[in-house]
């Protein structure tokens, strides 16, 4: 299907377009979970976010956590298969059918041979399968079989052989010999318009608008138009020579192109090479035979003996810390339409090539960089320069120790404030050169990035939790520092207003006064009362302000002085914590990070509106670990009916699955029963709840992604069936048996107290009779 989504990606035009995409961010899977050692030949999403595999092996799902086996019927391998509701359409060798569940959940095969006329039956492996115009084809080498359930199967016979297949616009290709012919209307046709001595084998066709693409193997790639084949990319192209494979549409510009040399190619609709994505950068194999786009725009694909999945790096890329790459990112400009970076590991720009390379005759860590005056200020860690691009040529601006910051004032374009080890400087431009810069401060300890306010007063933080302000006062600069009992963060500014960031929090600053005004309130009111106050704040140019804490990076969204929406996106996706600069260039942002640099081009939120996520949360698997057996699967999220186990040989493992792939590992889960408090928030992906007592329980789960945003899975019941000793009809019994003894007790307890009252009244009787007889003598 053809992604709605749609980036704002610069012309192909642009020298710096391509170029600066930097690395993809690439998952790679472990074979050893799904058998992945021979050919992995398809892969395919169901509609709830579940992952099916077919390989050498076997028939595979994958739910984000676990890869899972399901049993195959019928000799061979599934080459190919189609997910249709909730079946999975497969051909074998010499057999057709399809996977649905059972009632525990697991696949079951029907086979479909039946409806094959006996004397058709003795073809070979079918190759592909697709679901086009309400029928089902199965196409093998020696037969197209197509299903449908209401008029049953037509069968179309090769003229010689037929080898592969594709699905394309209105139309199904299919190559027989060495031609290529296209069934539409349930009628056969003939791409005549190849050439006469062919095109070789053919790697795939591709639907381009109303037109189509034909990829030859050896000779390049084709554009079908108006009955003409002319070339798209020239054999003489080196793209020409990865010996194209297959093909899918990114989005309305893009598309990818799998080879079997050397990776995928990202081409645009002119056939212009916008990304080559390889082993060198990323892939675990040149070799690549199938995509996949999932619905998180993340490309799988499928190589000899790997499966990756690519987050596509047209919304996100980054160019990650490494031996010869950005580390601890300062700062970030371009310059001549060059981009360039200052980072601990030096000073550098990106390459032709894209990739990140220092800057020649320059050999120092980089603590800032700016672009003005065509001419580049670097600020190093020996001291403070200006460099020339083109000819090279490195000037000493001045000589320090430590170079550490440069701050060109808004308010007067003409100054610049310079933060060295041994105080602050300030150089003014005179219209062709930089003055020697004048010290403003001596200060040997600085602790801050310099900031200026709308006011165009200086701030920054020494390493004696001190505020120092420089500002202008009657043509003269004065300086004021400020003494703050705690330890003091990075002075802040937005939207020209000074905050003082400190162990207790986030506070407005009062200049009139000299001291702090209250706590930001917006930032404690959705961040909460203990929330660690931010070491970074900007507001970009598309009114996100980006924050940066111990805990939390990402942007909000002001509405009314209240956080409307809050994504940490950029940090969770790519796996760098702690922002350090934000560079805004229109919708594309470049962000600095200590772990390396990340180019962030968002999807507009009312596309994304196009083609919603559907992330599913599930308890994926009830298993017993007493017998190693799974009691219930729920791959398609059917209505599940209650689990049934006995007491005596059940002890209860839970597998959960979160279909959020990216950055999968970070996915938490927690789970609780009979609504019991909720177990902690864990990455473990299983829980063992052990030998559960007789009775009803029901399982309750949620998953949370690295954006911290939470699914709620299906509740799932269980009932263990007690020991019989345990059961309704024993313990009947039971208190049948403990009330007619508690009867017989009452009954014997009673017989004795009469017992003992007959002989009372008999003792009683006896001495009343005695005592008259005594008084009876008395009286005579």
């Amino acid at each position: 299907m053809l992604s709605q989504n749609v980036w704002s990606t610069q012309s192909t035009s642009d020298a710096h377009s391509n170029n600066e995409l930097g690395n993809a961010i690439i998952e790679i899977f472990d074979p050893a979970e799904f058998d992945g050692d021979g050919s992995n030949w398809y892969m395919e999403q169901h509609s709830n976010g579940i992952m099916f595999l077919a390989n050498s092996f076997g028939l595979y799902s994958f739910d984000g956590t676990k890869w899972r086996k399901h049993p195959q019927s019928g000799p061979g391998h599934i080459n190919q298969f189609t997910i249709l509701d909730d079946r999975i359409y497969v051909g074998l060798k010499g057999e057709l059918g399809f996977y649905t569940t059972h009632a525990q959940g697991e696949l079951s095969y029907q086979s479909l041979l039946s409806e094959i006329p006996a004397e058709k039956r003795g073809f070979g492996s079918i190759r592909n399968v697709f679901q086009f115009e309400g029928r089902l084809y199965f196409i093998s080498a020696e037969q197209i079989m197509a299903y449908h359930p209401g008029t049953g199967i037509q069968i179309y016979s090769p003229q010689h052989h037929f080898r592969r297949a594709w699905m394309a616009g209105d139309r199904l290709f299919v190559t027989d010999g060495d031609g290529l012919i296209y069934i539409k209307k349930n009628q056969i046709h003939a791409v005549d318009v190849l050439p006469k001595e062919g095109l070789g084998r053919i790697g795939f066709v591709q639907s381009l608008g109303q037109d189509f693409l034909i990829g030859s193997m050896k000779k390049g790639i084709y554009l079908w138009h108006n009955d003409q084949l002319t070339p798209w990319i020239d054999a003489s192209r080196p793209e020409a020579a990865y010996l194209p494979y297959n093909s899918i549409h990114i989005n309305a510009k893009i598309m990818a192109i799998s080879t079997l040399r050397n990776g995928v190619i990202f081409v645009d609709h002119a056939g212009h090479l916008i990304y080559h994505l390889n082993k060198e950068n990323g892939l675990p194999s040149d070799i690549t035979l199938n995509l996949f786009l999932d619905q998180q725009q993340g490309l799988w694909l499928s190589h000899q003996s790997q499966v990756s999945r690519v987050q596509l790096p047209f919304e996100l890329s980054v160019f990650p810390s490494g031996n010869d790459d950005i580390y601890w990112a300062s700062e970030i400009t371009r310059h001549h339409g060059k981009l360039y970076f200052a980072a601990i590991s030096g000073f550098m720009s990106i390459d032709p090539s894209g990739k990140t390379s220092l800057l020649e005759d320059v050999n120092t860590s980089g603590k800032d960089i700016i672009s003005v005056h065509g001419k580049l200020l670097l600020a190093g860690a020996t001291q403070c320069q200006i460099y020339d691009p083109i000819s090279k040529h490195v000037k000493t601006l001045l000589k320090t120790a430590k170079c550490n910051d440069f701050l060109l004032s808004k308010v007067d374009p003409n100054l610049l404030f310079i933060a060295t080890g041994t105080g602050i400087f300030l150089s003014k431009w005179n219209g062709t050169d930089w003055s020697t810069p004048d010290q403003l401060l001596a200060e040997y300890n600085v602790a801050s990035k310099m900031v200026e306010d709308g006011k165009g007063k200086i701030w920054l933080t020494n390493g004696e939790n001190q505020l120092v302000n420089i500002s202008k006062q009657k043509n003269q600069w004065q300086t004021l520092k400020i003494k703050f009992d705690q330890p003091l963060n990075s002075p802040l500014i937005l939207d020209g207003q000074l905050l003082i960031s400190t162990e207790d929090g986030l506070f407005h600053w009062n200049d009139e006064k000299g001291q702090t005004a209250g706590k930001v309130s917006w930032f404690y009111d959705y961040f909460g009362d203990d929330a660690q106050s931010p070491s970074f704040l900007h507001r970009d140019e598309q009114q996100r302000i980006w924050l940066s804490n111990s805990t939390d990076t990402g942007f909000v969204r002001l509405t009314n002085g209240k956080v409307e929406h809050w994504s940490n996106f950029v940090s969770a996706a790519s796996g760098m914590e702690k922002l350090i600069t934000v560079y805004n260039e229109g919708e594309i942002i470049w962000l600095g990070f200590d772990k390396g640099v990340a180019r962030y081009n968002p999807v507009n939120d009312s596309l994304k509106a196009v083609r919603p996520l559907k992330i599913r949360a599930n308890i994926s698997e009830i298993y017993n670990k007493t017998t190693s057996t799974s009691l219930t699967l729920n791959l398609f999220g059917q209505t599940q009916q209650v689990i049934e186990s006995d007491f005596e040989n059940t002890s209860i493992r839970l597998f959960f699955g979160l279909s959020n792939y990216l950055q999968r590992q970070d996915n938490q889960f927690r789970y609780r029963l009979n609504e019991q408090p909720w177990n902690p928030w864990s990455k473990e992906v299983f829980a063992d709840l052990g030998q559960l007592n007789g009775g009803h329980y029901e399982i309750q789960m949620q998953a949370k992604d690295p954006q911290n945003q939470v699914y709620i899975a299906e509740n799932r019941t269980i009932y263990i069936i007690p020991p019989w000793y345990l059961s309704k009809s024993a313990i009947g019994f039971y208190i049948l048996s403990v009330i007619a003894m508690l009867g017989f007790s009452a009954w014997v307890t009673q017989r004795i107290r009469t017992a003992k009252l007959t002989a009372q009244n008999l003792l009683l009787e006896d001495q009343v009779n005695e005592r008259t007889a005594i008084v009876r003598a008395q009286a005579l």
